[in-house]
C-alpha cells in the first residue's frame, strides 16, 4: 500500500501508470473518496482497469461529471448514513421494483394500466429498428472526448455505491438503501455494473442484457419505474419500443428529472 500526499492508502503496485490520486470529497460516514480526470475513451478504459482491481484494491471507480463528487456526498437524504448501508443489505430489489410499479399502475387508472399491462405480454408492435445508446457522460454531444471524475469510493462491490455516498432520495429517484438494493439485483440478475453516477444520471455496463423479448419486456417496466427519464434517452414511446432498446444492450442509461 502507498500513502498518497492527501493520505490515501492505495495499492499503486496494482495499478501502474495511474495518474496522482486528489482527495474529491467525504462520505457522511466520514470515508475519503479520491480520484482524477480523463476524458471520452481514456475515462472508459480507466473505468474498466480500476474494475479490474477492484478486488485488490477495495475502491469502486464511478464515473462522475464536475461538481458531482459533492453533491452526491450531500444528499438530501438525511437519514442514519450507517443504517442505508445497514438496510441495504436486507432489502430485495426485485420486490422494490414490483411495489414501485404496483403504485404506478394505481395512479395510471384503469384505462392505461390496462395498455401496459398488454405490451407487457407482448401485444406492442416491436420496431424495426431500436436505439441503443452508448456511454453518455464522457463525451459531448457531438461525440467528442469530455473530462470528467475518475472517482474511487470505498465500497465492496458497485451496487453498494449509492449506500457508501449514502446517494439519493429526492424527487423518484430511489432512497440509498434501495437504489442500493436495486442496483443488487440487476447485478445478479444482468451483470449490470455501476459505471456512472450523478445526481441526476445512472450509467451501466452489462454483461448479460435480456436476450429475448419477454425479458426486455420485463426488464423494461423494471426500468419503467425505477427512472423517470423512461423513453427519452432511448427514442422510445412505449414500453415495447423501451424494452427494443434494452434488448441485448451492453450499456443502460438512466436519468432523473
Amino acid at each position: 500500500m502507498t500513502e498518497t500526499p492527501d493520505g490515501l492508502l492505495f495499492p499503486v503496485a496494482v495499478m501502474p501508470g495511474i495518474p496522482s490520486l486528489h482527495a474529491i470529497t467525504t462520505t457522511p460516514l466520514g470515508a475519503r473518496v479520491f480520484g482524477f480526470t480523463a476524458s471520452g475513451n481514456d475515462a472508459l478504459d480507466w473505468w474498466l482497469r480500476l474494475r479490474e482491481a477492484h478486488a485488490a484494491t477495495g475502491y469502486w471507480p464511478v464515473l462522475m461529471g464536475h461538481g458531482d463528487p459533492e453533491y452526491l456526498a450531500n444528499s438530501f437524504e438525511y437519514a442514519d448514513p450507517a443504517g442505508s448501508i445497514a438496510l441495504a443489505d436486507t432489502l430485495d430489489g426485485t420486490s422494490i421494483l414490483t411495489t414501485r410499479g404496483e403504485d404506478r399502475l394505481r395512479i395510471y387508472g384503469p384505462e392505461l394500466a390496462a395498455t401496459t399491462l398488454a405490451e407487457l405480454r407482448g401485444d406492442g408492435d416491436w420496431p424495426d429498428q431500436a436505439r441503443r445508446p452508448g456511454f453518455r457522460l464522457p463525451f459531448g454531444p457531438h461525440g467528442e472526448p469530455r473530462t470528467v471524475t475518475v472517482a474511487l469510493v470505498p465500497a465492496a462491490a458497485g451496487w453498494q455505491v449509492p449506500a457508501v455516498l449514502h446517494c439519493g432520495g429526492w424527487n423518484e429517484y430511489p432512497n440509498p438503501a434501495e437504489h442500493a438494493a436495486i442496483l443488487r439485483t440487476w447485478e445478479n440478475r444482468y451483470g449490470a455494473e455501476l459505471v456512472v453516477l450523478t445526481g441526476a444520471t445512472a450509467e451501466f455496463a452489462v454483461a448479460r442484457p435480456p436476450r429475448t423479448k419477454p425479458e426486455a419486456l420485463a426488464l423494461a417496466w423494471e426500468y419503467f419505474v425505477y427512472n423517470d427519464g423512461y423513453y427519452d434517452l432511448y427514442g422510445a414511446d412505449n414500453l415495447t419500443e423501451l424494452a427494443a432498446g434494452l434488448l441485448a444492450g451492453p450499456v443502460w442509461l438512466a436519468w432523473w428529472d
